[in-house]
């Protein structure tokens, strides 16, 4: 499931509308679900958000006032977003790859050098298949136009 951002704004609020292109231009690099809710006085958040607009809400958990730092943003929704299994076993294969790489070296050091330079090969080729394994989910994404077809769902 994909993170779930709310941007409480209102209507005559420059940086809510500096904040509404922030998230559509970083929704083209990770997929999330963007709810826009404008606030007015019948608004059950209107009293709590009026002061601080905009905010943005992600997964009612992290609460944002302005001013708000893209990169923030960003760091939270990268956090906010499920796991898979290739993501997992592409950051356990790129640990695994920086030990080969040690104990290569170590054997290269130690008197074993054409041994250790295997290993060493080795946990380069481990490693660039976790790095490829971890960045899966953002080719993937990006790739099927996922992006895409999320932004048009809740227009």
């Amino acid at each position: 499931m994909i993170p779930l951002v709310e941007l409480y704004s209102t209507d005559q609020c420059a940086l809510c509308a500096e904040a509404q292109k922030m998230l559509h231009e970083l929704r083209t690099k990770i997929p999330f679900e963007l709810r826009e809710v404008k606030l007015t006085p019948d608004h059950p958040q209107y009293d709590k958000y009026l002061v601080s607009v905009p905010v943005i809400l992600v997964n009612g958990k992290h609460e944002l006032t302005a001013p708000i730092d893209r990169k923030h943003v960003a760091r939270l929704l990268r956090k906010e977003m499920p796991r898979d299994l290739e993501y997992s076993a592409g950051k356990v294969l790129k640990w695994i790859g920086l030990f080969m790489a040690v104990v290569g070296l170590a054997f290269r050091l130690f008197g074993e050098p054409e041994l250790g330079y295997l290993i060493f090969v080795g946990a380069i080729v481990v490693f660039s298949i976790g790095w490829i394994l971890a960045r899966y989910r953002s080719i993937r994404v990006s790739s099927f136009g996922l992006n895409d077809r999320l932004g048009s769902e809740k227009r």
